[in-house]
């Protein structure tokens, strides 16, 4: 028997490159306009059908972020202000001036957190069930104390049975392993406060082309977070249709192609650099 660890649904090796002393792992296909992806905790260490779907309209780059799937957290990572800084160098170690940005979910509170930080480097972003913003009176999920299993429950609004290759990791300890150190750099980064009250004043200055992407019953980010991230970057709201079901907060697995569409519509909506 091979001592190997188990692979998840739609794993591919990654690249590697090297930035800040972190080997960072990313995945890269397609050609045209680039497109980077910023993913959450979750769905790490694959090329999932959205990359597929996306990568038939544009050169997609999908970065596995420090602490997260197969690339190790830095002893420097102490929060989302390190991050902003080290995509950065990541877009120059990958020749990448200025990019199309979309996060999911965690994904989506550091591309935001990046994009004021680094606005001259951005073509559009876009937020899909996004985390980091205030709204009072509307928490999202408090997703620490809860178990893998629950969590990958409260995703899917309790159908994870059907989409465990996007959640496992091939068997139930490497899951379970992988979940824990995933949920330390979650922590780290989102433990408390769990957004960032300045965003309120630093989004609006941004002035970039924006699309914000919602499910119809998203258990861990409510709506109202969406409508706040689209109200201060004076972005489309749109929201993710289910063809059998209600979306989720994982409608990334749930709805790819209509998310593809939305998202390469925007990319192909803005004007091409001279």
């Amino acid at each position: 028997m091979s001592d190997a660890p188990a692979l998840p649904a739609f794993y591919t090796e990654p690249a590697i490159v090297e930035v800040d002393g972190v080997e960072l792992r990313y995945r890269r296909r397609g050609s045209g306009e680039p497109l980077v992806y910023l993913g959450g905790a979750e769905m790490t260490r694959r090329w999932l059908p959205l990359f597929e779907e996306l990568a038939g309209g544009c050169d997609l780059i999908a970065l596995e972020g420090p602490g997260f799937g197969d690339t190790p957290a830095p002893p420097w990572l102490e929060g989302m202000d390190d991050l902003a800084i080290f995509y950065r160098r990541v877009l120059d170690a990958l020749d990448l001036e200025a990019v199309h940005l979309v996060g999911y979910s965690l994904g989506a509170w550091i591309a935001a957190e990046f994009a004021v930080f680094n606005p001259g480097r951005l073509r559009s972003l876009a937020l899909i069930a996004p985390q980091g913003v205030r709204v009072r009176g509307v928490p999202r999920a408090d997703l620490f104390n809860i178990s893998t299993t629950d969590r990958a429950q409260l995703l899917f609004n309790g159908a994870a049975e059907r989409f465990a290759g996007f959640v496992g990791e091939g068997d139930e300890q490497e899951t379970f392993f992988r979940a824990y150190a995933a949920a330390g750099t979650e922590a780290l980064l989102a433990w408390n406060p769990r957004y960032d009250r300045k965003l309120d004043h630093r989004l609006p200055a941004l002035g970039c082309p924006a699309l914000v992407l919602c499910a119809e019953e998203d258990r861990v980010v409510p709506r109202a977070h969406a409508e706040r991230y689209a109200e201060l970057l004076g972005a489309r709201l749109v929201t993710i249709a289910g063809r059998e079901e209600p979306t989720a907060h994982g409608l990334v697995a749930q709805e790819p192609e209509a998310i593809a569409a939305a998202l390469l519509e925007l990319v192909g909506a803005v004007p091409a650099r001279p």
